[in-house]
Formats: structure tokens, sequence, C-alpha cells
């Protein structure tokens, strides 16, 4: 291992500009160097950027067909929640907000609610459920077969 006064680290802080360009800039200077380590003011461990990774982005940013980024560059990352119901078939609230709570604390950007047949008065209390305490969570739900089905949906 490699005493720390010996690695190669970039903050946090010269991260937050414009990390594309900075990520860039170390791998140019750091020639042979194909991992980037992203760390505090602590010298903790904060991310990791890859060579290609970067090379992957500049990429795509000429081309039509992009992975979908947040304003940080990390990949976008959606989940399916879980529906539980109590033991008189009625959807369990206090579940169903503390699985989705979970995920939002861990940086979910989009809930999917999936369901064989989502035209049901049982997926509409879910996703008003969800919006009503997520009002900026996207929610993604189905399955539907006709159009009344999303709008329906949409309504929710």
């Amino acid at each position: 291992m490699k005493p720390r006064n010996q690695i190669r680290t970039v903050t946090e802080t010269e991260m937050k500009e414009n990390p594309i360009h900075r990520s860039e800039k170390f791998f140019t200077e750091n020639v042979g160097i194909n991992k980037m380590l992203i760390i505090d003011e602590q010298f903790k461990l904060k991310g990791l950027v890859t060579a290609s990774d970067i090379e992957r982005i500049i990429e795509q940013n000429s081309s039509n067909v992009r992975m979908t980024l947040d304003e940080k560059y990390r990949l976008r990352v959606g989940a399916t929640l879980y529906l539980p119901r109590d033991s008189s078939g009625v959807l369990d609230r206090k579940a169903i907000i503390a699985h989705a709570g979970a995920l939002v604390d861990r940086g979910i950007d989009i809930v999917a609610l999936s369901s064989a047949h989502a035209h049901t008065e049982s997926m509409g209390e879910a996703i008003e459920m969800v919006r009503q305490e997520f009002p900026d969570l996207p929610i993604m739900a189905g399955n539907v077969t006709s159009a009344r089905g999303v709008e329906f949906l949409a309504s929710k």
C-alpha cells in the first residue's frame, strides 16, 4: 500500500464547480492513473471516478443516446416500491411510507409502483399515499391496458 502522501486525490470542493472538466484535468496531469479518488477535508473517501467514466460521458455528449445522469453526473436510480397489505387486506400505509422513506433517504430518483392490473382503487390509494408524503418524488405506475387506466393513474 502507498503512504497517504503519495496518493493523488481531488477534494469534493474541487469537484463541485465542473466535475467533468476537473476529472479530465486530473487524468491529463496524471497519465497512467485511471482512477481518481475524491476525498473530503478529513481525507475520507467520498467517491471514485474512472478515466473510462469520463471518456463515456464525453462520448455520450456528442451522441444521440445518453445515460440519465443527475446534476452531480451520477446515474439516476429507480426502484420498485413494495405494496404490502395488513391481515385484513388493506394497504399497509406505515410499511409503504417507511419503505419509500428509506429509498428517498438513499437518494432514489424515481419510484415505480407496479401491478399486473394497476387500474384499481388500491393502486390509486398507493399513489396518493406516496405523493402526499413525498411530493417531489417522481412516481411511475402501471400496468394498464386502456386510455381510461392511464387517465385514472395520471389523476392520482
